[in-house]
Formats: structure tokens, sequence, C-alpha cells
């Protein structure tokens, strides 16, 4: 893992400006087509009353040397009936077997009423069949993050849980590859702390997933933590940290290099509220950690990274949002592999 370390620090390549609008990133590899998905959300004012903010989710195919594939993608618009969650993240997956992607977002339909809304796309940006629903709730269960099983051609659905007033654990319930939910939801960690902003990744290597999470130490002092999940559901081993230190360590994101049998750790780390960058490490298939590095590391905020592993190229793609005022870009990073 050190041998990558320094590898993917010293031959990183020129960014790519995504969009110019848009923010809350994520981001999926095509090992078929040998592109990406990146999916993003967009906020505009509601012509009829500029009071109202809506949320649209749109996407755009990346070609993995950076070139952008035809126009963006809309993939989902917020009505009058139906919000997309403020606070909430679109996540996206990639279908080998239908060569296909999954999009899935949060969705708050009344006070009380929550649900986690898909829609598949096509590897040449269509849209498949109609919006589904593979998750309604009555808590605020958000943050939804969702990985595919290329073994057992399914996927394994994750969230944030929690109502008001008590502390948030992260949970899972397997999905069939037409989105039909498979058993019933089950614990990845529950503590007296609050667990939050789920992320995870396949390892197909061995037919399992690493979950990683936000830990609050305490409201000033959030880590990162990690634990190895069977393909049906079991715990392999207990939580081990990822990333510790005084400073939050927030808002991580994931992915497996099938070459190196590893993942590859990405987050924000907030030296203050205005002077955020984006650390990395590198962690083994048996849960052992690397040491960490910076990706990014500005005077503007570099905000919500997310990262794909290509594995025609053996490289990552970096993608996160650069905030200052008042523009907001959306920028990528290639990290080569050793």
């Amino acid at each position: 893992m050190e041998n990558i370390r320094k590898v993917i620090r010293n031959e990183t390549m020129s960014n790519i400006t995504i969009c110019d609008d848009g923010y809350r990133p994520v981001i999926a590899y095509n090992e078929v087509n040998n592109e990406y998905l990146v999916v993003w959300m967009y906020s505009y004012c509601d012509p009829a009353d500029d009071a109202t903010i809506l949320r649209d989710i749109y996407a755009q195919r990346v070609r993995s040397y950076g070139a952008l594939i035809g126009d963006r993608i809309t993939v989902a618009k917020e009505t009058s009936t139906r919000t997309v969650l403020p606070g909430a993240i679109a996540n996206v997956v990639y279908n080998r077997a239908a060569n296909e992607y999954l999009v899935i977002w949060d969705y708050q339909y009344s006070w009380t009423e929550f649900t986690i809304r898909a829609r598949r796309v096509s590897s040449d940006g269509r849209l498949v069949g109609n919006e589904s629903s593979i998750s309604t709730h009555l808590s605020d269960e958000s943050r939804s993050v969702i990985a595919y099983n290329s073994r057992d051609n399914e996927y394994l659905f994750v969230r944030e849980s929690g109502w008001p007033n008590r502390e948030h654990d992260i949970i899972a319930r397997r999905v069939a590859s037409d989105g039909r939910p498979v058993g019933t939801h089950f614990n990845i960690a529950t503590s007296l702390k609050n667990e939050t902003r789920p992320v995870i990744a396949y390892n197909s290597s061995a037919n399992e997933y690493l979950v990683v999470w936000e830990y609050w130490y305490s409201d000033t002092d959030l880590d990162l933590r990690a634990r190895r999940v069977a393909s049906d559901g079991r715990p392999v081993g207990t939580h081990f940290s990822i990333a510790v230190s005084q400073k939050n360590e927030t808002r991580p994101a994931i992915a497996y290099n099938s070459s190196a049998n590893e993942y590859l750790v990405v987050w924000e780390h907030q030296h203050s509220l205005r002077d955020v960058d984006i650390h990395a490490c590198p962690v083994g298939s048996g849960g052992d950690v690397g040491d960490s590095f910076t990706i990014a590391g500005t005077l503007e905020s570099e905000n919500l990274p997310v990262i794909a592993y290509n594995t025609k190229a053996s490289e990552y793609l970096v993608v996160w949002g650069s905030y200052s005022w008042p523009s907001a870009k959306i920028i990528g990073q290639r990290l080569k592999d050793g």
C-alpha cells in the first residue's frame, strides 16, 4: 500500500470541470464502455414562487480520459408533491450484467413519510423504465448508498437510520437486481454515539463489502470507522478506525481496487469551517489501514468527495465540489495506480 500511495501522489493529472452549477456529486465506473457516470444535485428557484427552492438530479457521461460525452441527463425533477431532501445525496452504482446504472436518492412526501427512489439509466444515457421506490419509512432515514455484487447479481443498500432526538445508526438490506428487497434490514453499526453518512464498496475477490461511516466521538470531533460485511449480510470482524484526529474527518467515499485487492477511502479533513481539504488512505481487503495523504488542499473549500476505480487503466477518478462564493464547481482528479 505504501508504494501505491506514493505513485498516486506523484502522478496525478489535470483537473476536469464537469459542470459549473451542481453540488453533491457521485460517480460510477462502467468497465464495459470504459467510462464514468457522474451524478449531482442542482438547486434553483421555482419559476412560480421565488421563495421555493427546487432540487433536481442530473448526470453526465465522462470518458476515461476526462472528456464529456453528450449532454447532461435529467434523472429526476422535483414537483410540488414530492421533495428531494435538502441534506440528501444521490448515489449511483454500475450493474455489469445489464450494462446499466442504478441511481438512488432520498425523497420526502410529507413530514412523516420518506422514501428512497431509484431510476435505471442505460449505458448510453437513456432512462430505463419508470422511477421506483426501494424503501419507504416514517423516520428520517436518509443518506442512502448502494453497491453492486457482481457474483450474486444483486445490490446491498445501506442507510443512516434515526428518529429525531436519538442516536443514528447504520442499517442495511439486500436488494435484487430488479429492485425488489431481499430479506429484512440488519444492523451494521449501533452504539450510544451517532453513526452517520455511510458509504460502501464491494470486494469482488472476497465477495464481501466494506462499509465506512462517520463516528461522532463528540459534537466537535468526528472520526471515520469501518466494518467488513459478508455478501449475505453477516458482519466480518469488528469495527476499526480509518481516520482519527482532533479535527473533523467527515463525508467519506470509497472505491475498491481489484488489481491490488484493496480500497481507497477519501474524505473531508476540516481544518475549520472555511478551510476544508480532501484526504485519502488505502485500506487492505483484510482491514489494514495505510498512511493518509492529501489529494486537494487549496485556499478554496473542497467538499463532498466521491471516487471510482477504472479497472482498464488501473487508476482512480476522484470528484469533489470546489466552493468559493459565489461560484461552485465540480472538479475531477485522476489518480494513477501503481
